[in-house]
């Protein structure tokens, strides 16, 4: 069990970053919420069940384990956003407690324990885990990855199987956790391999079938295994790191320089679950080193063990230049979140005088916001599903709104407000 110093340690840095981010409850949902908050509900419980026990790669993208968030959240707090966010934020402080348990599994002090902490549960590049639901997949992936590895290390191999299934049906990026097991193995000299063939061999079939049957072809989910994509998705994960281009790649020779096996540990771990993101140049988002960044943290552990005085120094000169990038995030995303409110409370009121309305045309949305925010805003509205939802330039959807039959969503991008013509 932690000591009575760790516990106050742990709790004060939980006060801290509630309080440094009590602003996440003045946000608002994102395009991709409100498209799952549409469908979410409609799932019975017992499909998402199926889901989660199934051994099939889902083509529809369905991540039942996390899914079912949106299930639990949207039925019992329709569009309460502070709602969401709660658990969010206790999830990700639990994901932070997971990290200083497993510094303390593999020996370090206290104070590298605290340095690697600190840097991950106040990096800017995760702020959206925890201010955006949408990021809930993420969030979930690493907390049942750190309790699968904690669990393998506590020889209890049965459980961490279960923990890593549940990572993998949160998202995909859980399918390296295997591998990661494996360098647990190796690096700190137990040589479990017949227990470590389940995870094998889940983690192939599910790779296996994602690439044979992976709908996605030719857009943003499309892994491209080229080396100017492998380029950009390096310059973009390296320059996130520590917000300056490039800069993230001065951690690769380090495990070379210090000998210590946990510093290797923790750089497998980072590469391997950034690994497959290194392929989607089309999906990059700061926020998705939530889960690689617990190796970096492990990394930076390993270093303050034996160089104390530099590794504390560096956190009082990275942490300034982190609140700045945290200030930045923070303010463009309540920037785009007000516009997002606008656009939904403005569909609630009139959703409240038309309840029978069906059909609608829209001729902008706010910024950031695509076609499907529109249309699963309003499902998750008038809580039905066969809306009829088209935009101002789609076959008939003009004639529609002259005629009567459809409504016209007008968003004014520069008053930052939507105005309902109703049918006649």
């Amino acid at each position: 069990m932690l000591d009575r110093q760790a516990w106050l340690l742990l709790l004060v840095l939980a006060v801290l970053f509630l309080v440094l981010n009590a602003g996440a409850y003045k946000g608002y949902f994102q395009d991709d919420d409100l498209d799952t908050m549409g469908w979410a509900p409609f799932v019975g419980s017992p499909e998402f069940l199926e889901a989660l026990v199934s051994p099939r790669f889902s083509r529809t993208n369905f991540r039942p384990a996390a899914h079912y968030y949106y299930h639990v959240m949207t039925t019992f707090f329709p569009l309460d956003f502070p709602k969401f966010i709660i658990p969010l934020q206790f999830i990700f402080l639990l994901n932070a407690w997971l990290l200083w348990m497993a510094g303390r599994k593999l020996d370090f002090g206290a104070m590298p324990i605290f340095i690697g902490v600190v840097f991950y549960m106040f990096h800017a590049a995760l702020l959206d885990a925890y201010w955006k639901p949408m990021y809930v997949f993420d969030l979930l992936c690493t907390t049942f990855c750190l309790l699968s590895v904690l669990l393998w290390v506590h020889d209890r191999w049965i459980l961490s199987f279960a923990a890593f299934w549940f990572a993998y049906k949160c998202k995909e990026p859980a399918i390296m956790l295997p591998l990661v097991l494996a360098g647990c193995e190796w690096f700190l000299g137990r040589r479990r391999w017949k227990q470590l063939f389940p995870f094998f061999l889940v983690s192939v079939s599910f790779g296996a079938q994602g690439l044979l049957f992976n709908p996605n072809k030719d857009n943003d989910y499309t892994f491209r295994f080229t080396a100017p994509a492998l380029w950009k998705t390096i310059s973009f994960y390296a320059g996130k790191l520590f917000f300056l281009r490039w800069a993230g790649l001065i951690l690769v020779p380090l495990p070379f320089l210090v000998r210590d096996r946990r510093l290797w540990l923790g750089a497998l771990a980072a590469i391997l679950f950034l690994g497959p993101l290194l392929f989607l140049p089309g999906r990059l988002f700061a926020v998705y080193w939530c889960l690689p960044l617990t190796g970096v943290a492990i990394m930076l552990m390993a270093l303050a063990s034996r160089y104390q005085t530099a590794a504390a120094i560096f956190l009082l000169l990275w942490l300034p230049w982190n609140l700045i990038q945290l200030h930045r995030e923070r303010t463009e995303v309540l920037r785009l979140a007000s516009g997002n409110r606008a656009f939904v409370f403005e569909l609630v009121r009139f959703a409240r005088a038309a309840p029978n309305q069906r059909s609608f045309v829209y001729d902008g949305v706010p910024e950031g916001f695509h076609s499907w925010g529109v249309s699963g805003a309003l499902t998750c509205i008038y809580r039905v599903g066969g809306l009829r939802v088209l935009y101002i330039d789609e076959p008939g959807a003009r004639q529609l709104v002259e005629t009567g039959a459809a409504v016209l969503l007008h968003w004014d991008p520069s008053a930052r407000r939507l105005a309902i013509a109703a049918a006649r």
